[in-house]
């Protein structure tokens, strides 16, 4: 729960809107400022870095990644053939 000024409890996803609502705010404004230090110091802390990129690998049929080129393509031949 947040609590505001006057102790009055609101329900957390009025606090969640209200803290989203700030931080927009707060962005849009330094983007407004064509701050872009500040502007990319903020993006960075809201959505982070880390943002991870996953590949998907193709496996054999004991469940080891395909490397080869060739194999690959024989891979896909029996899949487009299954299909």
């Amino acid at each position: 729960m947040y609590q505001i000024d006057i102790g009055k409890s609101i329900p957390s996803s009025e606090a969640t809107e209200k803290w989203t609502q700030e931080q927009y705010d707060e962005t849009e404004g330094l983007h407004r400022l064509h701050d872009s230090f500040n502007f990319h110091k903020k993006v960075k802390e809201e959505y982070g870095t880390d943002r991870k990129t996953s590949i998907t690998m193709i496996e054999n049929e004991q469940g080891k990644p395909i490397l080869e080129p060739d194999e690959l393509k024989r891979v896909w031949k029996e899949y487009a053939d299954s299909v």
